[in-house]
Formats: structure tokens, sequence, C-alpha cells
């Protein structure tokens, strides 16, 4: 699993983790939103199990499309970055042995679905997903449709198909280490 790390001018370290994601369709972009929102979002087991074990003192995930790339983010400021690596490598295991819960599926569902419908009330969000949607090929006034498309059958398969420990890297900024006199 590639880990890359650099020194820089900061206090606590920085990691960002990815996992990459095999194709880029559409399609899947919606599923893949509700599966991020599933694993990593703030009302999910995961972000509750660092949170109440003070792991993070920032964090942040997403699912990013384009046409020639896709992958899930998770990161933050941590003092212990190699424990977060193994917190989600511990999550792509326990999701590849016992699923996804049903419970996490449909909160992350109707988080995002009705986060889309929120959106058409600014007319910046609106050009926003416009020009996005120009730019993808999807027409934004579907997309609440579309996340309420997607099926818990639809994320289970999903998942055994991106989440591989094969597709996981990390990126770790370390504060510089004081240089003596």
């Amino acid at each position: 699993m590639p880990v890359i790390s650099e020194e820089k001018d900061i206090s606590r370290p920085l990691f960002c983790i990815g996992i990459k994601f095999p194709e880029a369709t559409t399609e899947s972009s919606y599923a893949c939103d509700i599966l991020s929102e599933a694993l990593f979002g703030t009302s999910e087991d995961f972000y509750c199990d660092i949170l109440e074990k003070d792991l993070v003192s920032s964090y942040y995930y997403y699912y990013e499309a384009s046409r020639s790339a896709s992958f899930f983010v998770v990161g933050g400021e941590t003092a212990e970055p190699d424990v977060m690596l193994e917190r989600v490598r511990a999550l792509i295991d326990g999701v590849s042995e016992n699923g996804i819960p049903r419970d996490a599926f449909e909160r992350a569902k109707r988080k995002l679905y009705a986060s889309t419908v929120r959106s058409f009330n600014s007319t910046e969000s609106i050009a926003d997903e416009l020009f996005e949607g120009f730019l993808s090929g999807d027409d934004c006034l579907d997309c609440a449709q579309k996340y309420g498309a997607v099926t818990y059958e639809d994320i289970m398969e999903l998942s055994k198909t991106v989440l591989k420990q094969n597709r996981v890297a990390m990126s770790v900024l370390y504060p510089q280490k004081k240089k003596g006199n």
C-alpha cells in the first residue's frame, strides 16, 4: 500500500487517504456518493469512533469523479496518521466481511437526496450544478431522482468492486523536525 510522506512547516500531521475507483461513470457516481457518505459520514460509526478516541482534530471526506479518474478521499489533521490508515483498512475489511449496515445506507441516501433538493434554493448552486452537468453530460434536474433510484443491493455490489486494499494510498505531511543550533 503506497504511503508518501513529506515534511512541511505545519504544527500537526495532515493525512489524506485515497481509494481509487476503477472506472468513472455518471450512473455509478450517485452510488459512490452514497457509499462514501455511508462509510465516512459524520453520522457513521467510523467517524464517531475516531472522534471518540480523539484521533482527528479536523476531518473531511468526499467522492470525486471525472472522465479520467474517480476516487474516495478521507483526510484531516491527526497526531497518528498510521492509526488512521489502519482504521480505514479495518473499515474496508469489515465491509468486505459484513457489508454495509442498511441503516447507514438509508441515512446516507436521505442526506444526499435532501442536500440535492436543498441546493435548488440557491441560484449559485443551480448554476454550479448546471455547469458541472454540462461538463459531465448529466442533468442536475435529475440528480435527486438518481440518488433515489440507488438501491441497497447497488451499494453492496459497488462496495465489493471498489473497496480493495490494493486501491488504497495515503499521503502524509509531517511537521518539520527542529534543527539544532
